[in-house]
């Protein structure tokens, strides 16, 4: 049976029809050597009439492959959507997540409250007079660093200054338009 599309504007697929599902097109009589005598539209068929036949093949390849094949009219053809604000946001959250190594420490997004915590309890150890008192902070990679008061705030304003950067880069890849397909390239990021 065969099956059919409805597409957008860009050829991507809002829905498909199959005949055996949602009824044939046309109703066809046929006489006894197996000639059409009859061909009508079948007032039971509820395909659309701007779906476009296609070929099972083209079917498959546009279902397994979502937001990335699209129709031309004629066959189906590799499609790239468009980088949006959002691609970006998750590519700024995975570096986040990433982090960064300061001073052969491994910080990550995940340790930012722990180390904000840490520098503000390291920034009144200071502001009394102790910058000796050790502190044990736990990486990414999970090593433990005994850390002194001015070494906590030190790693913390690096830190600090990293995910601001990235912040910053990731806003200034959203005010482009459009928004470079490579945006994810470490060229366009703060070194880690």
């Amino acid at each position: 049976m065969s099956k059919f599309g409805v597409f957008d504007e860009n050829g991507l697929p809002l829905a498909f029809f199959s005949e055996d599902l949602h009824g044939c097109r046309r109703l066809l009589t046929y006489d006894d050597q197996g000639n059409i005598i009859s061909d009508q539209p079948n007032p039971d068929c509820i395909i659309p009439e701007d779906a476009v036949e296609i070929r099972d093949s083209q079917w498959q390849e546009l279902i397994n492959h979502p937001g990335y094949r699209r129709w031309n009219g004629s066959s189906v053809e590799p499609y790239l959507p468009p980088v949006s604000s959002l691609d970006v946001n998750a590519e700024r959250q995975r570096r986040l997540l990433a982090g960064k190594v300061i001073n052969g420490v491994h910080v990550t997004g995940d340790d930012a409250r722990n180390l904000t915590n840490l520098a503000l309890a390291s920034q009144m150890r200071i502001s009394a007079g102790d910058t000796s008192t050790i502190t044990v902070f736990r990486d990414g990679w999970n090593i433990d660093h005994e850390l002194s008061p001015p070494q906590i705030m030190s790693l913390w304003q690096q830190s600090s200054e990293y995910v601001s950067a990235l912040y910053a880069a990731s806003w200034a890849l959203k005010a482009l338009d459009p928004i470079p397909s490579d945006f994810d390239d470490d060229r366009r990021w703060p070194k880690a």
